[in-house]
């Protein structure tokens, strides 16, 4: 980028923050005005209106948060104590042939 564009884009950054600026004060002083003009009411369901909105916001962000963990430790769990149906087989029968074997030995069968 050569200097003169430079200079162009910096002169039109300052004048976008300075609008910016304007807008941000007109803004402010149409919410103070609105909110003058309401009654005690008026005031108090609307900041019980935006407490709700942002708890639910917190809220909804926390349980997403306690569903990734759950889901995390599940995944964990399954990863480290993984068994296929085959080797709970292979063991069931492993176990029934040494029990076959005791039973034998103490003449049971």
């Amino acid at each position: 980028m050569n200097p003169v564009e430079l200079c162009k884009l910096k002169a039109e950054l300052k004048t976008t923050k300075a609008t910016v600026r304007k807008l941000r004060a007109a803004f402010v002083a149409k919410l103070k005005a609105a909110a003058i003009a309401l009654s005690y009411d008026e005031a108090r369901e609307m900041a019980l209106r935006f407490l709700k909105a942002d708890l639910r916001v917190r809220m909804d962000w926390f349980v997403a948060a306690g569903q990734r963990e759950l889901v995390n430790a599940c995944k964990t769990w399954g990863d480290k104590y993984a068994v296929t149906l085959a080797q709970l087989e292979a063991e069931r029968d492993d176990a029934a042939d040494r029990l076959s074997g005791h039973l034998k030995e103490l003449g049971y069968v």
